[in-house]
């Protein structure tokens, strides 16, 4: 996982959801779905949809 994913990893630890992480990264949905799926692929996850 590179380091720009990690920051991602833990903003969603630190707000307590997805969509509140990417409202405090400035993320676009587009690059949020992208990062979604590489923090999955990279990490073997299912990340459900329904938290968004």
């Amino acid at each position: 996982m590179d380091i720009d994913l990690a920051r991602t990893f833990l903003e969603i630890a630190d707000s307590g959801s997805f969509a509140a992480a990417a409202e405090r990264l400035h993320l676009t949905e587009a690059v949020w779905k992208r990062k979604k799926l590489l923090m999955a692929e990279q990490s073997n996850w299912q990340i459900s949809g329904k938290h968004d």
